[in-house]
């Protein structure tokens, strides 16, 4: 009879669906969308994995089985509660009962992805690839990243893509797959030098000899950097002090030589509040002085250009560059 010791490398925790992500696919990009949840939800699973921790049966004879908390049963109940009513009715679409107990993970999975698994063929990956250009509202870092993505989507770099090649020695396949990820880098940094939009940078890059792809990654990040930082500091200075961090700025504080207390500051509030007052009465009256200076200054311009009336004649006046067309006065308004 069997001795059942149970040992967790982690905390045991409930089963919970909670931490799966949801089936959401594009249209415009089914296997895109597919791809993205596939990897998230295999993330998910494997996290669920190892925090439910495992168990150990020892039997009579000494011989120990380990096996996952996270049982199969729970796999597949994850993965149907994740693609939802739309995965549910491709599954009945290829024969599947997925209400019976003896579905497995495996096989739910695979007729998912035979559904799912549109992927572009090769002939349109390489042709992606090989015209790619950078857009005009596409930052030089994002088009980098773009291209080298491109470039790891054609499969023919990989030493598994030739199997007629035979090769089975783990250094050669080893070897072979060095050398077709350093022909993926040559095409992708031709790609990205041919198809970048700075024409200075492009020059740049080009009159550089034995260039690698670190050190046009290293380039440019750090053209890009430099745009940014330029961009920010050659705004208005009133957009630009935003740019200063909150914890950063001194406060104007009031020192004093008495220990704070709030005597003091009332003290102090009510000697600055008397002093504000005083401040702005004598600008008021000054304001008030000024108004009045000039109302009679004015007065007295009016008087003196109605006295020119009567000054010069009639004719004069009218020849006169000092009087306009009417006989009056230019400087004068009515």
């Amino acid at each position: 009879m069997a001795t059942a010791t149970t040992t967790t490398s982690h905390n045991q925790v409930g089963a919970s669906f909670t931490n799966f992500p949801v089936l959401k696919i594009d249209p415009r990009d089914v296997f895109g969308s597919w791809k993205s949840f596939l990897k998230k939800f295999s993330l998910a699973l494997k996290y669920q994995v190892i925090a439910a921790g495992k168990t150990t049966v020892t039997a009579e004879d000494g011989t120990a089985t380990t096996t996952d908390n996270f049982t199969e049963d729970m796999k597949v109940l994850a993965l149907l509660n994740s693609v939802g009513d739309e995965g549910l009715r491709i599954l009945e679409s290829q024969g599947i009962e997925y209400d019976k107990p003896d579905l497995t993970y495996d096989q739910a999975l695979e007729a998912l992805k035979n559904h799912y698994g549109r992927e572009e063929s090769l002939n349109i990956r390489v042709h992606k690839f090989v015209h790619a250009h950078q857009i005009s509202s596409e930052d030089s870092r994002d088009y980098l990243r773009r291209v080298e993505h491109l470039s790891r989507s054609i499969s023919v770099f990989k030493c598994e893509h030739h199997p007629d090649l035979n090769i089975t020695d783990p250094a050669q396949v080893t070897a072979a797959n060095t050398l077709g990820d350093r022909v993926r880098e040559i095409l992708a940094l031709t790609a990205v030098v041919n198809g970048i939009r700075d024409a200075k940078l492009r020059k740049e890059l080009m009159a550089k000899e034995n260039l690698k792809w670190a050190t046009l990654c290293k380039i440019v990040t750090a053209r890009g950097s430099a745009d940014d930082s330029s961009a920010k500091l050659d705004r208005p200075p009133s957009q630009r002090e935003s740019l200063i961090p909150a914890e950063n700025i001194k406060q104007e504080v009031a020192y004093s030589r008495y220990r704070s207390n709030s005597r003091n500051s009332r003290y102090r509030s009510s000697s600055r509040n008397r002093e504000r007052s005083y401040s702005r009465g004598r600008y008021d009256s000054r304001n008030r002085n000024s108004r009045y200076d000039s109302y009679h200054s004015i007065r007295s311009s009016n008087d003196r250009n109605s006295s020119q009336h009567s000054r010069y004649p009639s004719s004069r006046r009218d020849s006169s560059p000092y009087f306009d067309n009417r006989g009056r006065n230019s400087s004068y308004q009515d």
